[in-house]
């Protein structure tokens, strides 16, 4: 993404959004970020290993669909990944904790222009989405309640990696 900054100023709820979710801590924003990082991690990586490899492959026996789910997933997450970076690049909207960079005691220092739009989010948002999609049209699982039961779980945490990167005051 561009270094540079093109966006500080707030708009509508963005204080009492701020005031409302974010840590008061830094110990408390920096472990909100590390389990976004471990929960984002996990959601992009589930489609892959397990309902591409270890289901639809190991389980069922058809590693041509978990090809071509491996496929369907990287071609995902590449857009996602392409959405994000374009939109970071273009929007430039700085963090809200970077004010606190020039104290040299916050975590967005390095990437003080990244706020907008959240790569952790639509990661996990994207692999939540293949794991609806997988559940939806393969029933890896055995059944549509299973099936449902894992798209509702993946959303779920999907939308905890929104929540905790604001808690991070990060977005």
């Amino acid at each position: 993404a561009s270094q540079e900054v093109h966006w500080r100023s707030n708009i509508l709820f963005d204080r009492g959004a701020r005031n409302l979710f974010a840590a008061s801590t830094e110990s408390g924003r920096r472990t909100a970020s590390s389990v976004s990082d471990y929960l984002a991690l996990g959601l992009v990586l589930y489609p892959f290993a397990i309902d591409a490899m270890l289901a639809a492959g190991a389980v069922h026996g058809n590693y041509d669909v978990a090809l071509q789910m491996a496929l369907i997933g990287a071609q995902t997450m590449m857009v996602a990944n392409l959405v994000t970076n374009l939109t970071k690049r273009l929007v430039g909207r700085a963090r809200p904790d970077v004010g606190g960079c020039k104290l040299g005691n916050e975590m967005a220092c390095a990437t003080e222009n990244e706020s907008f739009i959240s790569g952790h989010t639509s990661a996990a948002f994207a692999g939540a989405g293949l794991m609806c999609a997988n559940q939806q049209n393969l029933r890896l699982y055995g059944s549509g309640v299973a099936g449902a039961i894992a798209c509702g779980a993946a959303m779920g945490a999907a939308s905890t990696v929104g929540t905790l990167r604001m808690v991070a005051d990060l977005h």
